[in-house]
């Protein structure tokens, strides 16, 4: 009997990547995608002349009869037909657990250590695989962030794997066996694919399964581990938390600021290891994604003097609170990936100096992926001048910020930029943290940013000092 094949389901960088990886190892595959022009479609038929290819709608009878699906991550298993496929009993693979057999059967021992979160676990991977590297150390760093998994398998002999994950490939991914993991934090994202923050929770939580180390933040209990279905009892626990502790709590496996001579410090127990005024990145959201980075180092053995070097050195990713420019004692801030209401606060509360008076003009906007955004108004009230709302939720915005706080609406970037600077006062921070997803005008939170860039950059050289 003809082996069926594995369908690929979703052609992007994911759905390539597994492309790649089953071609390479023999295994017989189909693609599909709902798309007319995905976006990986020419280097696909480049590479894979001969492999069946569907566009344009959900090829139902390969759903049903594939051996199993791999379904990239943008794509809901709620698609009826994915759904129908499913519920018949067609298995679901991911790309990771491609990537976690493709590792045992190799019998490659490379530790992995893996993080998600609501927030910062791009900048956190980022942060643990510059720590590898500055302990002398080679390392492969992917998954959400830049390379697909499965792609990571080309690296030669890694001393570990760094990986960022998204709920949405948790999902769908059995026991990755991690050696240290960790949910950074978690607010509400992504409402428009799940039931409830519930089933969002849940999904993140798909990351304990099989590791043997977790890294924990103290400021919110949804990171903690939800059962011990999830992990062994012996598991070994890290802790960091962006406040001052009491010395009672500090431990050697405890991160935490600790204050001396009205000085805040970066401290291991109570050990201190850098002052935060040292640290290269802005914002106090980097503090904590600073102290969990520095936890993932102690977890994974790396000496903490090259460890505590790259927060000294490291300026932060592009469109993550990126200071852009000042004109006349105005900053100009890109955080477009501040995607949700949860990244939003973070970047609008980060930037807050309480001994000075200066405000915020904050740049708001995009689809709302049915977030709630009471939580958000709550912190706009106080610390924003002014809000200006653009994209398809501005209607919405609008309606809930009316008589809080001075609004303005506007229809492109440009006009946005010009309507910042023509609120803020001297000292004021205009930033750009929409608390929305890109995709009703731009391409992704890094066109949003790159135009917002570019549009700040123009102003500037255009207006007189």
């Amino acid at each position: 009997m003809k082996t069926k094949p594995y369908v690929i389901v979703g052609l992007g960088v994911t759905g390539l990547s597994c492309a790649r990886y089953l071609a390479a190892t023999g295994q017989a595959f189909m693609m599909m995608d709902s798309r007319l022009q995905p976006p990986s479609l020419a280097a696909f038929k480049q590479a894979f002349a001969e492999v069946p290819l569907s566009l344009g709608q959900w090829n139902t009878a390969w759903l049903r009869q594939a051996k199993a699906l791999i379904v990239s991550p943008g794509i809901a298993l709620e698609e009826p037909a994915i759904a129908q496929a499913l519920a018949a009993g067609v298995p679901l693979v991911s790309d990771s657990d491609l990537w976690r057999q493709a590792l045992d059967q190799h019998k490659k021992v490379v530790p992995i250590a893996a993080i998600t979160g609501s927030n910062g676990k791009s900048t956190v991977t980022t942060l643990v695989g510059e720590m590898v590297k500055a302990a002398g150390k080679t390392v492969a760093v992917g998954g959400n962030l830049g390379v697909p998994v499965l792609d990571l398998l080309a690296q030669k002999n890694p001393a570990w794997y760094v990986v960022e994950l998204s709920s949405f490939q948790l999902e769908r991914s059995q026991a990755l066996n991690a050696e240290v993991v960790s949910v950074l934090n978690i607010s509400q994202d992504h409402q428009d694919r799940y039931v409830d923050s519930d089933a969002y929770w849940h999904a993140k939580q798909r990351i304990f399964l099989g590791c043997r180390q977790v890294v924990v933040n103290a400021q919110d209990d949804a990171t903690q581990v939800l059962s011990t279905e999830l992990v062994t009892k012996d598991i070994t626990q890290w802790v960091f938390s962006a406040k001052v502790l009491p010395v009672a709590q500090r431990t050697e496996r405890t991160f935490s600021l600790i204050e001396q001579e009205g000085i805040h410090y970066l401290a291991r127990g109570s050990q201190p290891l850098l002052a935060v005024t040292d640290l290269a990145m802005h914002g106090a959201q980097n503090v904590a994604n600073s102290l969990a980075a520095l936890a993932f180092a102690c977890a994974m053995q790396l000496p903490l003097t090259a460890a505590v070097e790259v927060l000294r050195c490291f300026t932060g990713l592009a469109h993550r609170c990126q200071f852009i420019a000042e004109k006349n004692g105005v900053h100009f801030y890109n955080d477009s990936k501040a995607t949700n209401v949860g990244a939003a606060i973070a970047s609008i509360t980060g930037l807050v100096d309480k001994n000075t008076p200066k405000k915020i003009v904050l740049l708001a906007g995009g689809r709302a992926k049915d977030a709630d955004f009471t939580p958000l108004i709550s912190v706009i009230q106080p610390y924003c001048r002014a809000v200006v709302l653009f994209g398809e939720a501005a209607e919405e915005l609008s309606q809930r910020l009316q008589g809080k706080v001075m609004i303005e609406r506007v229809n492109s970037m440009d006009e946005a930029v010009q309507c910042a600077w023509r609120l803020a006062e001297a000292g004021d921070d205009i930033l750009l943290a929409p608390a929305c997803s890109s995709f009703d005008g731009f391409k992704n939170y890094a066109h949003r940013g790159d135009v917002f860039t570019q549009s700040v950059q123009s102003f500037i050289a255009s207006e007189p000092l």
